[in-house]
């Protein structure tokens, strides 16, 4: 296995015409899905496209070949793709706790004796992602604070 390592370093493999104009084409094709979308984990750029001209070099050594074929390049182009995150940061909602505990006693007092219909003041407060994060972070400091 280190024989096979070591030998498949050396080799330094060449893009075929047809592999690089593949490549060309994958790597616009990923620009301009990236334009319209701003939920992405990241935006492509250049290092992507280091990303995969490396990645298909790294290919063509493993199957021990001088040229980069474009089978190597479709297969690096489908694995980048696919390991592309997309974090979708939505609004969040958080129950008002006072109500829900309001709520919960009134469930107790339900189950001693039968009011005629239960009331319902649950109210929900809606956060952005940033001021979830924000959120968060206070919390965070809060406990960093206390614990020191």
């Amino acid at each position: 296995m280190q024989t096979y390592i070591r030998f498949a370093r050396t080799i330094k493999p060449t893009f075929c015409k047809k592999s690089a104009e593949i490549l060309k084409h994958e790597y616009k094709r990923l620009r301009k899905m990236d334009v319209g979308s701003t939920k992405n984990s990241y935006k492509v750029t250049v290092r992507q496209l280091e990303s995969l001209v490396r990645l298909s070099e790294a290919m063509a050594r493993l199957h021990c070949d001088q040229v980069i074929r474009e089978s190597y390049v479709i297969e690096v182009c489908r694995l980048l793709a696919h390991s592309n995150i997309q974090i979708i940061k939505g609004d969040m909602y958080l129950e008002d706790t006072a109500a829900a505990m309001n709520r919960e006693a009134r469930q107790e007092l339900t189950n001693l004796a039968q009011p005629e219909a239960p009331m319902d003041d649950t109210r929900k407060v809606k956060l952005s992602y940033d001021e979830y994060e924000k959120l968060v972070f206070m919390v965070l400091k809060v406990f960093k604070d206390f614990e020191e």
